[in-house]
Formats: structure tokens, C-alpha cells, sequence
């Protein structure tokens, strides 16, 4: 019998990545909209939770989000998978442009196995990401999930709950931060 060898995180993982949603969210086809979502953020302080799964031990050196040309807070982190918080990048200002901003933070060397990543928004406008015209209930079919969090940013406990929009951010963890010099 071969063995197939475990892989390496790619230099940035994000929903679209093979170790989260990917290949699921290909196989949509057509559903997934390439420009960047509507106007609004589904509410303020709002929570979206993207699974993901690595296969070998990495040591991620910060996070990446897409803002959408206004400035507005923002917090990403990343979750394991009970949903206990282990890292984020704290409430920050995003630039008010479409350019993908690096936000460097010590985030503990993460295992194998499942986890989340998390992006909280405190206004419901406009932000980086892609829309599925789809089903509401193909995007939590991934995985996906939700929370009406707090204006304080992401909670050091998540309360998951279904996912139930058509948005996903455009965010995601930075393995090797040579991406974003």
C-alpha cells in the first residue's frame, strides 16, 4: 500500500484553499460570484467561521483580509476546533482601498487537524470577499458557520451557529509572509 505524504499549509490559506473550503466551493461551479460582494455586511458585528484542516503542524505569521474601498473595523483570528479562540489580530481600522492588507501577530505553531477562521466586521458595509448565488444551505453544507457576536471583536469563546448567508469574506491565514513584502 502507498502513502500518500501529509502536505505542507500553502503561503497564505484562505476559503478558497484545498485545506479549507476549495475544492467544495469549485465544485459549486457558476454559484460563485467573481466580484466582490454587495453592499452590505449581513450586520454589524457579525461573525463568519471558515473550517479549515492542516495536515502537518505550521506556524502561522500573521492574517490577511480584503477591505472594499471603506474604512471600517475589523478583527480576524483563528479558532480550534471547539471553538476556543487562539490567536487574532485584535479590533483594527482596514484603509479605506481594495488592496489586501497584512496584519502581522504571534499566533501559536497550529496542530494537525481541524480549525476555524474567524473574521468579525463592526459595521454592516461593504467588504472584500465573493457572494454564491446558490442555495443559502450549500455554504453551511461546507462547513461554514455564524455568530451574532459583540462589539468588542471575535470572543475568546465562539458560540457557532448554521451558517445562513451567501457571503464569504476574502481573508485567511499567512504561512510564509514573504506573499505580502
Amino acid at each position: 500500500m502507498r502513502v500518500v505524504p501529509a502536505l505542507d499549509p500553502p503561503p497564505v490559506l484562505q476559503p478558497w484553499s484545498l485545506e479549507a473550503c476549495g475544492v467544495k466551493l469549485l465544485s459549486l461551479g457558476d454559484g460563485i460570484s467573481n466580484a466582490a460582494f454587495g453592499p452590505a455586511w449581513p450586520a454589524a458585528n457579525y461573525i463568519v467561521y471558515v473550517p479549515f484542516s492542516l495536515q502537518k503542524p505550521a506556524q502561522p505569521t500573521g492574517f490577511f483580509y480584503l477591505p472594499a474601498g471603506a474604512a471600517v473595523d475589523i478583527d480576524v483570528g483563528v479558532y480550534d476546533h471547539t471553538g476556543v479562540r487562539l490567536a487574532r489580530t485584535g479590533i483594527v481600522t482596514s484603509p479605506a482601498s481594495g488592496q489586501p492588507q497584512y496584519v502581522p501577530i504571534a499566533v501559536p505553531v497550529l496542530g494537525v487537524g481541524r480549525g476555524y477562521l474567524a473574521f468579525w466586521k463592526a459595521t454592516a458595509t461593504a467588504i472584500g470577499g465573493r457572494a454564491f448565488s446558490g442555495s443559502l444551505g450549500c455554504l453551511s453544507w461546507l462547513g461554514l458557520l455564524e455568530e451574532a457576536g459583540g462589539a468588542g471583536g471575535l470572543p475568546a469563546q465562539a458560540t457557532f451557529a448554521t451558517f445562513s448567508q451567501t457571503r464569504i469574506p476574502m481573508c485567511g491565514l499567512v504561512f510564509d509572509d514573504r506573499v505580502f513584502v
